[in-house]
């Protein structure tokens, strides 16, 4: 998947999710849709991350800001 999403055509798209686990534990989700170079489009889920801050404006943002620079495709969304 790492290599798929360096070799993705030009744009990636995310989407997020919050939800609460039935621990009420909180998390973020991303999930990627992208084609290939082979133009096969593939739509893995990238990350659950739990959020232990609260759920503001700011907060979301930087952490989908980590979890896309950590992925390397923060620059193709």
């Amino acid at each position: 998947m790492k290599n798929d999403l360096k070799e993705a055509a030009a744009a990636v798209s995310i989407t997020t999710d919050i939800w609460t686990s039935l621990a009420n534990d909180e998390y973020i989700s991303m999930t990627a849709s992208y084609i290939t170079p082979q133009w096969i489009m593939k739509t893995p889920t990238l990350v659950d991350s739990q959020l232990t801050e609260r759920h503001t404006k700011e907060v979301i943002i930087e952490k989908l800001d980590t979890l896309t620079t950590k992925r390397g495709i923060n620059n193709k969304l």
